[in-house]
C-alpha cells in the first residue's frame, strides 16, 4: 500500500514512539519543564509565536493553497489528508477530556505565551496539522535537504506548542503521529482519486484562506506577520491561480456550450 515515498514518514514516526518513550521514562511534568524552560530560551518568544501560528488550521490552509495550486495532481491527497486531519482531532479531543498545562500547574511556574487554555490538550491541533502540511508537501522534490528541512520545521512548529505552555509533550507527539498517518494515508489512496475537476477547483476553492489572512485576528496578537505571510503567499500564487483559473473557465464555457451538432 505505501511506496518507498513514505519511507520519511516511517521514519518521524520512529523517532516520535522513541520520544514518547523517553516521556514515560522521564515523567510528562519533567519533560514539560524542561522544554518550557530549558529549550524555550533558546529564541525569544516572539519567534515561538510565530512559529506556533504555522500549525494554526486556517495559516496551513493559506501554505497548502499555492503548493496544490502548482501541483494539482496532489490535490485528492491533500483534501483526503485534511478530512482525516480533522475528523481525527476532533475525535481525539471528544473522547479524552485531558487538562492543558495551565489546569493543572500553577502558572508561575512556566512561561505561557498568548492566551491561557485549560481544555482539550489531547492531541495537539497545531502538531497535528503542520506535520500533515509537511508530508503532503515532501511530495514534489527528490531533494532529500528540503524533506529534512520540511520536517525540522515542522517539529519546531509542534515543539513551540510547550514553549506557549499550551500542550503537554505528549499532546504534541500523538498530534504529530496522527498528521503523519493521515498524510501517509491520504497520499496512499489520493492518487487513485485524481479527477481533473477536483484537481482544477480544489486549489481554487484554497485561494480565498490566503486573502483571509489580512483579516485574521490571530490569538497571538500577530496580525502584521500574517498580512506578510499572506503577500507572499499572495506571491507565489498569482501565475498558478491564473493559469488554472483560465483553463476552468474554458472547461466551464465548453460544458455550457455542449457539443456542436
Amino acid at each position: 500500500m505505501f511506496s518507498g515515498r513514505h519511507t520519511w514518514c516511517f521514519v518521524v514516526l520512529s523517532l516520535l514512539l522513541l520520544a514518547a518513550c523517553i516521556i514515560a521514562t522521564l515523567g510528562q511534568e519533567t519533560v514539560f519543564y524542561f522544554l518550557n524552560h530549558q529549550v524555550g530560551r533558546l529564541l525569544p518568544g516572539t519567534l515561538w509565536k510565530n512559529l506556533t501560528v504555522l500549525g494554526d488550521t486556517l495559516v496551513a490552509l493559506a501554505i497548502l493553497g499555492p503548493f496544490v495550486l502548482r501541483y494539482p495532481k496532489l490535490s485528492g491527497s491533500a483534501l483526503l489528508t485534511i478530512i482525516l486531519v480533522s475528523v481525527s482531532v476532533h475525535l481525539f479531543k471528544n473522547y479524552f477530556h485531558f487538562l492543558r498545562p495551565a489546569a493543572v500547574l500553577p502558572l508561575n511556574t512556566f512561561h505561557v505565551l498568548g492566551p491561557i487554555y485549560q481544555k482539550g490538550s489531547f492531541p495537539s491541533g497545531h502538531a497535528a496539522t503542520i506535520f500533515a502540511l509537511a508530508m503532503i508537501m515532501t511530495q514534489n522534490t527528490s531533494k532529500k535537504w528540503i524533506k529534512l528541512l520540511l520536517i525540522i520545521v515542522a517539529f519546531v512548529v509542534a515543539l513551540s506548542r510547550v514553549m506557549v505552555g499550551a500542550h503537554w509533550p505528549l499532546d504534541i507527539i500523538v498530534g504529530a503521529a496522527i498528521g503523519i498517518s493521515a498524510a501517509a494515508f491520504g497520499l496512499a489512496i489520493g492518487r487513485h482519486l485524481q479527477n481533473q475537476y477536483l484537481e482544477r477547483y480544489f486549489p481554487l476553492a484554497l485561494s480565498p484562506t490566503i486573502l483571509a489572512l489580512f483579516f485574521y485576528a490571530t490569538p497571538y496578537d500577530l496580525r502584521l506577520e500574517t498580512c506578510t505571510l499572506g503577500v507572499l503567499l499572495l506571491f507565489c500564487s498569482i501565475r498558478p491561480f491564473m493559469a488554472l483559473a483560465n483553463d476552468a473557465q474554458a472547461q466551464w464555457a465548453l460544458f455550457h456550450r455542449g457539443p456542436r451538432p
